[in-house]
């Protein structure tokens, strides 16, 4: 229970730490790719200015569980800290780490409402650890930057972090 987000029911960001750091280093071993999406609850803000926190918790729970729904069982979904939430995904692909990311952003924005009596989107970043040069500060750094060029464009996206060339 000390690795579980009491609110969420996933795991805390203590867990999220510890289990990236693993992966990378098993990324690197096999030699294979991995990828983080960070996910951030679009005017999270709004809903508890709107209808109180005891909403904006219902919220939380409920993308908490919508995400955890919609990944596999060897990922890893992880409150990241306030309304942001973390998946690693490991022994994937850029094209299916994308596609994973826009069907959470998809559920999530045609779950919602159902779930939660109010519309709610995310904005998602994705970085790869291999563009990363597998290490857990880039790769974070990388994942929070697409994250906000998500944002920057209009929310309700999902960016995949590509490398300047």
């Amino acid at each position: 229970m000390a690795n579980i987000d009491r609110l969420t029911q996933i795991y805390n960001r203590a867990y999220f730490d510890m289990q990236l750091t693993l992966e990378m280093e098993r990324a690197k071993r096999y030699d294979q790719d991995l990828f983080l999406i960070m996910i951030d609850i679009d005017h999270f803000k709004q809903f508890n200015d709107d209808y109180g926190h005891q909403k904006g918790d219902e919220v939380l729970t409920a993308v908490a569980s919508i995400i955890k729904e919609h990944t596999r069982k060897n990922d890893t979904t992880a409150r990241y800290g306030g309304e942001e939430m973390a998946v690693i995904i490991p022994c994937s692909t850029p094209e299916n780490a994308q596609i994973t990311g826009e069907k959470i952003r998809r559920m999530i924005e045609t779950l919602s409402m159902e779930k939660t009596g109010v519309q709610v989107t995310i904005s998602a970043g994705i970085a790869s650890a291999k563009s990363s040069d597998l290490d857990v500060q880039k790769l974070i750094g990388n994942a929070d930057r697409a994250l906000y060029a998500a944002k920057k464009n209009g929310r309700n996206k999902v960016f995949l972090h590509q490398l300047k060339k």
